[in-house]
């Protein structure tokens, strides 16, 4: 199964990261073999694009809102920010 995460980095501002299907079995950082879809301006949009367009469901431990993202050092931040500062958006 596929690695994924919803993150809404700003307010209103959702992206979702998911593992690239061919990235290595047991890689060590699953984000170094990722892309990131958005942004939304909600859970509800990102989580419709991503069902529709992956055929897979997210789940609470998949979801990061902006109180728990605002809180991450940067070092913690790091793997998702530039996934999320080069997303595609499907339309």
């Amino acid at each position: 199964m596929r690695e994924f995460l919803f993150i809404e980095r700003e307010k209103s501002k959702w992206y979702y990261i998911i593992e690239d299907e061919d990235a290595p079995m047991m890689a060590w950082r699953w984000t170094d073999y990722a892309i990131a879809y958005g942004p939304f301006m909600s859970f509800d949009e990102a989580a419709n694009n991503f069902t529709c367009f992956h055929k897979m469901e997210p789940f609470d431990e998949t979801v990061m809102s902006n109180n728990h993202y605002s809180k991450l050092s940067s070092h913690q931040k790091e793997p998702y920010v530039g996934l999320m500062d080069s997303a595609s958006h499907y339309d």
